[in-house]
């Protein structure tokens, strides 16, 4: 039996359902951090739920870290409740602060028969301390399957996020009974100085309630490449506003393999040269949705390719 936490089921029942609950925090956890190097006790507790076939870290208290999380396939990274766990990247550190397992192996490469998949990043508040750093993200993944809810991401030095998969349709080796499709929800994206978030797969995924705003470059990025691509992505209530770029971009040329479809969302182009959406490929759809441009040079909405539907 799962110890009271706040652990949402979905949670559990879609992303695997965990052989273990390992706690992470100051005092009578199964992992004690001192606030120096925290990623050492949380990577050694996602290990151990790793080699036990999947699993639950539950990190109790704040923590600071010096060098990136793994987030290792089948293992949810969480806390108690959102704005309960505050973990913070320590001066001069100069790294992202969660990368997916073996992430600079796999990225750029298109593999789909690594070890990736399920598990997730929930309940969390992520301070990249960026003014006192000079590079660093805040999450990356090559990964699939994959969860991310109820997270606020902070003052990273660079990018919010940046997630990569394969844009082939093969099921990955080690998820027999998974999907490719990953989800966000209610995800918060601010201050920045990079992108809110660069989004390259996996294909096909849910964006729920995302929030991006006060960001050094584009709010919402999606985007593909050689081996990377993220058709079919759905938005639904989502909002970006006040970022330095594009609240949100499309592609980078009509080739980019890359095709949205968003409802009720808003995207506000609030820094004065901003564009609400800049959408370079075809086949997206917007429903319900509202575009506003800066107020001097920015543009609500502007399109440059064909068959979208608005």
């Amino acid at each position: 039996m799962l110890p009271d936490y706040k652990i949402t089921t979905k949670l559990v029942s879609i992303y695997k359902q965990p052989g273990t609950v390992i706690t992470v925090g100051t005092r009578g956890s199964d992992y004690s951090i001192d606030g120096v190097h925290d990623q050492i006790q949380i990577n050694q507790a996602s290990l151990q739920a790793y080699n036990a076939g999947g699993g639950v870290v539950m990190v109790k208290n704040d923590f600071v870290i010096g060098a990136p999380i793994i987030k290792y396939p089948g293992v949810l990274l969480t806390s108690p409740s959102l704005g309960s766990v505050v973990g913070r990247l320590a001066n001069n550190s100069n790294c992202n602060m969660i990368e997916s397992y073996n992430f600079n192996t796999y990225t750029g490469t298109g593999n789909v028969t690594g070890q990736f998949g399920y598990g997730g990043i929930s309940n969390l508040i992520l301070d990249g301390n960026k003014a006192n750093q000079s590079s660093g993200k805040g999450i990356v993944l090559y990964d699939v399957c994959y969860l991310l809810e109820d997270l606020i991401i902070y003052g990273m030095k660079e990018d919010g996020i940046y997630s990569e998969y394969s844009n082939n349709d093969t099921q990955p080796t080690n998820l027999p009974y998974g999907y490719i499709e990953s989800i966000w929800k209610n995800v918060r994206i601010e201050y920045c100085g990079g992108d809110a978030f660069e989004y390259r797969g996996p294909h096909d995924s849910k964006f729920i309630q995302v929030i991006t705003r006060w960001n050094g470059g584009e709010g919402m990025y999606f985007t593909g490449g050689t081996n990377q691509g993220c058709g079919g992505i759905k938005l639904t209530q989502c909002q970006s506003y006040a970022n330095s770029l594009n609240a949100l971009k499309v592609g980078d040329s009509i080739s980019s393999n890359v095709s949205i479809e968003a409802v009720d969302c808003q995207f506000d182009g609030t820094i004065a040269s901003s564009n609400g959406a800049t959408i370079n490929t075809s086949l997206n759809s917007f429903s319900c949705c509202k575009f506003y441009g800066g107020s001097a040079t920015g543009a609500a909405l502007h399109i440059a390719a064909s068959s979208n539907s608005i």
